[in-house]
């Protein structure tokens, strides 16, 4: 009928992508905060599989080395960081996200020390491929899986503390609802 009579539906507005969508109701820059936080400890903690093994007694030849060759090592070193910090980053990222959606509606008053243990268990999951990857930087062949176990403790054991006090300095990635927000009045006054 609309149509013999000229009368145009308004357009609906368009959807938002999926990765916009995905943070509707989430405070995005809180969620990259901790995967910031996260995603340093990780790569900091996987960044010392990376390095040479130290020189065993009787080995000199670290004794021979010139400066600038310990300058590569170095600047190599942080090199690596930066790229473990990167990887575990969008790693850890999408793994927070959905952590959040998932115990927005559930957590309750609970909110921020499950969120806390959330994001520990997340990192501790990506430090998994980032230490693998460390260990692929290495000169020499070390095992996998016996490293892995150990920094992936270690990622969880650094990692709940320091998203706790960043959950109770900055609050948890939802937004509170409108019976946890402070009501703010204001008293009649002579102005």
């Amino acid at each position: 009928m609309r149509q013999l009579l000229g009368v145009r539906r308004p357009a609906r507005p368009a959807s938002p992508p999926a990765l916009l969508r995905a943070f509707s109701g989430l405070r995005p820059a809180l969620i990259g905060l901790f995967a910031l936080a996260g995603s340093l400890a990780v790569a900091w903690i996987a960044v010392r599989r990376s390095k040479p093994p130290a020189p065993q007694p009787g080995d000199h030849a670290w004794f021979h080395s010139t400066a600038t060759e310990v300058a590569a090592q170095q600047k190599t070193s942080v090199g690596v960081l930066l790229v473990l910090a990167a990887v575990a980053f969008y790693l850890l990222l999408p793994l927070l996200v959905l952590a959040a959606r998932l115990l927005r509606r559930r957590a309750g008053r609970l909110a921020r020390p499950v969120f806390a243990v959330a994001a520990g268990l997340a990192a501790a999951a990506v430090s998994i491929p980032v230490v693998a990857l460390s260990i692929g930087f290495a000169p020499d062949g070390a095992p996998v899986w016996p490293a892995v176990a150990a920094d992936s403790v270690t990622v969880l054991r650094a990692c709940v503390p320091a998203a706790l006090l960043l959950a109770v300095c900055a609050g948890v990635p939802w937004e509170a609802r409108g019976s946890d927000r402070p009501s703010v009045t204001r008293k009649p006054g002579p102005c």
